[in-house]
């Protein structure tokens, strides 16, 4: 039986139960032919198997990112979807994998940005949480990569704050360590108590 006919929407239910079931049984099966069937579809003509595909890169990547980083390319050219589940999806799907794929990710770092820029809360999320492990894997990728997550830190709205200094402190290092106290700090005054909390923890490391 396909892979694609075990997914929620074959099964005519909105409920992902049916895909994170599939997707613990393909990680302990180390079911690398249906990674594969999944990562194709995700330009299926049905949107939903699309959607489908798309969270069945998430859920593989959280449980075991290595049967997905091979597929590094086919997840970033998925970007380019109009299916805003499948952009946010992937992107999921990449910030599971970035420490493990840099280079590549690296390479197209310009397409991360513009999913971000145009992106969903989600999309935005999750694209700082690529471009953190990217740029956490080399120190020349930090180079170019920091001072955007810098400049994302200090515009973004003041909830995402706590979870922005959370993502991005991966790539922290001796270099821009102070930039990176200093954005917190000024942001500290926008924040409220719950909110300052996260970021205090944050502090702390350094």
């Amino acid at each position: 039986m396909s892979v694609l006919s075990k997914l929620a929407s074959a099964q005519g239910t909105k409920s992902q139960e049916p895909n994170k079931q599939l997707a613990t049984r393909i990680c302990r099966e180390n079911d690398k032919e249906a990674v594969k069937t999944l990562v194709e579809n995700l330009r299926n003509t049905d949107v939903n198997i699309q959607s489908d595909c798309a969270g069945m890169m998430e859920y593989i990547g959280y449980l075991k990112p290595e049967m997905i980083s091979s597929f590094v390319k086919e997840l970033l050219d998925a970007l380019g979807s109009r299916n805003n589940r499948v952009v946010w999806g992937v992107m999921i799907a990449l910030s599971t994998i970035a420490q493990i794929e840099p280079a590549e990710i690296f390479s197209r770092k310009d397409e991360i940005i513009s999913a971000i820029e145009k992106g969903s809360i989600i999309t935005v999320d999750n694209g700082v949480k690529v471009l953190a492990g990217v740029a956490a894997a080399n120190s020349e990728y930090s180079k170019e990569l920091f001072p955007y997550l810098i400049r994302l830190l200090e515009r973004c709205r003041a909830k995402s704050v706590p979870q922005y200094a959370e993502s991005v402190s991966v790539a922290v290092n001796k270099g821009n360590k102070a930039q990176f106290l200093f954005v917190l700090q000024a942001r500290m005054k926008d924040l409220k108590d719950v909110w300052k909390k996260r970021v205090e923890k944050v502090l702390k490391v350094y």
